[in-house]
């Protein structure tokens, strides 16, 4: 992923979109706070956290598999 995003093959937007998509077809797990709306995309070998946070944040963070919003903040 990270080389797909370096080497412009992917965006941030699709990856996020893709997630979305992922979560509506209840192949991942997600965790939405009531901050303005970060969500948490739980997949099998990674997480993606999107900011959305009423302070601004609207950063997006890629970790391992138990990465948690907790972690970052």
């Amino acid at each position: 992923m990270k080389e797909a995003l370096l080497e412009n093959m992917i965006t941030m937007e699709e990856i996020i979109t893709k997630a979305n998509q992922d979560e509506r077809d209840e192949k991942i797990d997600t965790v939405v706070y009531k901050d303005g709306g970060t969500t948490e995309y739980h997949y099998e070998n990674y997480t993606i956290i999107k900011c959305h946070s009423l302070e601004g944040n609207r950063d997006v963070y890629i970790g391992n598999k138990d990465l948690k919003l907790s972690d970052i903040i």
